[in-house]
Protein backbone atom coordinates (compact mmCIF):
# COMPACT_ATOMS: atom_id res chain seq x y z
CA UNK A 1 0.00 0.00 0.00
CA UNK A 2 1.02 3.09 -1.09
CA UNK A 3 1.19 6.08 1.43
CA UNK A 4 0.25 9.10 0.40
CA UNK A 5 3.15 11.65 1.13
CA UNK A 6 4.85 12.64 -1.73
CA UNK A 7 6.47 15.44 -0.39
CA UNK A 8 9.66 16.26 -2.29
CA UNK A 9 13.00 16.14 -0.57
CA UNK A 10 15.23 18.94 -1.05
CA UNK A 11 18.81 18.33 -2.39
CA UNK A 12 20.62 16.47 0.87
CA UNK A 13 22.92 18.93 2.82
CA UNK A 14 26.17 17.73 3.14
CA UNK A 15 27.71 17.68 6.89
CA UNK A 16 30.74 15.97 8.46
CA UNK A 17 29.32 12.69 8.91
CA UNK A 18 28.10 10.69 6.00
CA UNK A 19 24.25 9.88 6.27
CA UNK A 20 23.67 6.30 6.20
CA UNK A 21 23.04 4.78 2.37
CA UNK A 22 19.42 4.06 3.00
CA UNK A 23 18.84 7.84 3.92
CA UNK A 24 20.11 9.37 1.14
CA UNK A 25 17.90 10.05 -1.59
CA UNK A 26 17.11 7.62 -3.98
CA UNK A 27 18.33 9.90 -6.60
CA UNK A 28 22.24 10.03 -4.91
CA UNK A 29 22.47 6.43 -4.63
CA UNK A 30 21.53 5.98 -8.87
CA UNK A 31 23.72 8.57 -9.71
CA UNK A 32 26.74 7.20 -6.87
CA UNK A 33 26.05 3.69 -8.86
CA UNK A 34 25.32 5.04 -12.14
CA UNK A 35 28.30 3.39 -14.01
CA UNK A 36 27.61 -0.13 -12.61
CA UNK A 37 23.70 0.42 -13.44
CA UNK A 38 24.80 1.61 -16.51
CA UNK A 39 26.97 -1.62 -17.43
CA UNK A 40 24.70 -3.64 -16.10
CA UNK A 41 21.46 -2.39 -18.49
CA UNK A 42 24.02 -1.85 -21.77
CA UNK A 43 25.13 -5.65 -21.51
CA UNK A 44 21.62 -6.65 -21.32
CA UNK A 45 20.69 -4.45 -23.79
CA UNK A 46 23.62 -6.03 -25.99
CA UNK A 47 22.57 -9.94 -24.82
CA UNK A 48 18.83 -9.80 -25.60
CA UNK A 49 19.07 -6.88 -28.77
CA UNK A 50 22.43 -5.98 -30.63
CA UNK A 51 20.81 -5.10 -33.21
CA UNK A 52 18.98 -2.35 -30.75
CA UNK A 53 22.18 -1.98 -28.70
CA UNK A 54 24.60 0.39 -30.82
CA UNK A 55 21.25 2.75 -30.69
CA UNK A 56 21.01 2.05 -27.02
CA UNK A 57 24.22 2.82 -26.58
CA UNK A 58 24.42 6.61 -28.65
CA UNK A 59 21.39 7.43 -26.39
CA UNK A 60 22.88 6.19 -23.16
CA UNK A 61 25.72 8.91 -23.79
CA UNK A 62 23.63 11.70 -25.52
CA UNK A 63 21.96 11.16 -22.35
CA UNK A 64 25.27 11.55 -20.19
CA UNK A 65 26.15 14.83 -21.68
CA UNK A 66 22.77 16.12 -20.09
CA UNK A 67 24.86 16.14 -16.46
CA UNK A 68 24.77 13.58 -13.54
CA UNK A 69 21.49 14.14 -12.53
CA UNK A 70 19.54 13.94 -16.03
CA UNK A 71 21.38 10.73 -17.22
CA UNK A 72 20.43 9.32 -13.66
CA UNK A 73 16.69 10.07 -13.96
CA UNK A 74 17.24 8.71 -17.26
CA UNK A 75 18.90 5.23 -15.84
CA UNK A 76 16.86 4.97 -13.66
CA UNK A 77 13.68 4.79 -15.72
CA UNK A 78 14.90 2.62 -17.97
CA UNK A 79 16.54 -0.10 -15.26
CA UNK A 80 12.65 0.45 -13.67
CA UNK A 81 11.10 -0.76 -16.63
CA UNK A 82 13.34 -3.73 -17.33
CA UNK A 83 12.68 -4.75 -13.58
CA UNK A 84 9.32 -4.43 -14.18
CA UNK A 85 9.54 -6.70 -17.30
CA UNK A 86 11.85 -8.96 -15.85
CA UNK A 87 9.31 -9.25 -12.48
CA UNK A 88 6.68 -9.91 -14.91
CA UNK A 89 5.44 -13.29 -12.98
CA UNK A 90 6.13 -12.47 -9.55
CA UNK A 91 9.40 -13.57 -7.81
CA UNK A 92 9.10 -17.25 -8.46
CA UNK A 93 10.74 -17.06 -11.69
CA UNK A 94 13.47 -14.48 -11.80
CA UNK A 95 14.73 -13.57 -15.37
CA UNK A 96 18.22 -13.00 -15.90
CA UNK A 97 18.10 -9.68 -15.75
CA UNK A 98 16.79 -9.46 -12.35
CA UNK A 99 19.09 -12.11 -11.09
CA UNK A 100 22.33 -10.05 -12.61
CA UNK A 101 20.67 -6.68 -10.92
CA UNK A 102 20.53 -8.60 -7.75
CA UNK A 103 23.75 -9.75 -7.77
CA UNK A 104 25.69 -6.91 -8.83
CA UNK A 105 23.76 -3.57 -7.14
CA UNK A 106 24.50 -2.88 -4.01
CA UNK A 107 21.40 -3.74 -1.29
CA UNK A 108 21.15 0.27 -0.38
CA UNK A 109 19.43 0.48 -4.42
CA UNK A 110 18.64 -3.28 -4.92
CA UNK A 111 15.94 -3.02 -2.05
CA UNK A 112 13.79 0.24 -3.16
CA UNK A 113 14.02 -0.31 -6.68
CA UNK A 114 12.90 -4.67 -6.88
CA UNK A 115 10.09 -3.43 -4.28
CA UNK A 116 9.09 0.09 -6.67
CA UNK A 117 9.36 -2.72 -9.23
CA UNK A 118 7.36 -5.04 -8.41
CA UNK A 119 4.81 -2.41 -6.66
CA UNK A 120 1.59 -1.72 -8.68
CA UNK A 121 1.84 2.10 -8.55
CA UNK A 122 2.75 4.07 -11.99
CA UNK A 123 6.22 5.36 -13.55
CA UNK A 124 4.82 8.72 -12.19
CA UNK A 125 4.54 8.09 -8.85
CA UNK A 126 8.09 5.76 -8.92
CA UNK A 127 9.64 9.11 -9.84
CA UNK A 128 8.64 10.74 -6.74
CA UNK A 129 10.68 8.10 -4.88
CA UNK A 130 13.78 9.50 -6.42
CA UNK A 131 13.70 12.50 -4.26
CA UNK A 132 12.78 10.63 -1.08
CA UNK A 133 15.40 8.91 1.19
CA UNK A 134 16.09 5.09 -0.12
CA UNK A 135 14.41 3.35 2.93
CA UNK A 136 10.95 4.96 2.04
CA UNK A 137 9.70 2.50 -0.65
CA UNK A 138 10.37 -0.74 1.38
CA UNK A 139 8.43 1.64 4.59
CA UNK A 140 6.05 2.71 1.89
CA UNK A 141 5.08 0.00 0.22
CA UNK A 142 3.28 -2.76 1.52
CA UNK A 143 4.40 -6.59 -0.82
CA UNK A 144 2.81 -9.54 -0.15
CA UNK A 145 4.81 -11.31 2.70
CA UNK A 146 5.88 -14.21 -0.07
CA UNK A 147 7.30 -11.84 -2.23
CA UNK A 148 8.85 -9.60 1.34
CA UNK A 149 10.65 -12.71 2.12
CA UNK A 150 12.27 -13.24 -1.15
CA UNK A 151 13.43 -9.66 -1.68
CA UNK A 152 14.85 -9.99 1.67
CA UNK A 153 16.84 -13.74 1.04
CA UNK A 154 18.07 -13.02 -2.54
CA UNK A 155 19.45 -9.12 -0.51
CA UNK A 156 21.45 -10.65 2.10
Amino acid sequence: MLTPTNHCAAPTGRSATPPAEAELPLRDLVCQHASGLSGLVAAYVQRTDPGLAQAFGQQMEACRTLGPAQFSSWLYGVTLRLLRDSLGKGLAELSDFALRFLREVPPSLARPMITLALSSISYVACTIYLCKPACAAARDILLPSDWKACVDRNLQ
